[in-house]
């Protein structure tokens, strides 16, 4: 009897790759546990977290995490405006470090990057790093009524 083995899914459910101010890339495994993620997160980008939905419409997503008050804090991230932008968002500059993870999964938690996805983040900020991007700093408009970002500075997804 021949057993044919079901797809394999490549979906780390924690993995998230974070890109400093600088462009350096850091791949990295999200704690499971809800509320020890959000700390997490909250941690690499040094305060509240603000998700951006950077696409809602693939089966794993990729959404970005951010500073809540990083344009005010936290210098600003032109490798992460340059993936933002490339997927839709080049309407603003984003600041301080960035967390790249999948959307979210049925029950409205967030899920981790499947491969193909991370290498697409990784291919991105490394030709956005290496080759500089063609965004000016002077580009961001504070819109506090935005609403390509969803607050989420109390509760995980």
């Amino acid at each position: 009897m021949n057993h044919t083995p079901a797809p394999e899914d490549t979906t780390n459910p924690r993995h998230a790759v974070l890109i400093g101010e600088d462009g350096a890339m850091t791949s990295l495994t999200l704690p499971a546990d809800d509320s020890a993620r959000l700390a997490e997160l909250q941690r690499l980008v040094g305060g509240l977290v603000d998700v951006v939905a950077l696409d809602e419409h693939d089966q794993h997503g990729l959404d970005m995490w951010v500073n809540d008050e990083g344009l005010y804090l936290c210098g600003p991230n032109p490798v992460a405006t340059v993936i933002a932008a490339a997927h839709g968002h080049g309407h603003q500059m984003f600041h301080g470090p960035a967390v790249f993870t999948g959307s979210v999964d049925a029950e409205g938690n967030t899920i981790g990057l499947d491969e193909a996805t991370a290498l697409v983040v990784a291919g991105m900020a490394t030709h956005a790093h290496t080759d500089g991007p063609a965004v000016r700093a002077d580009t961001h408009t504070a819109d506090a009524d935005d609403d390509t970002a969803r607050h989420h500075g109390g509760e995980p997804r």
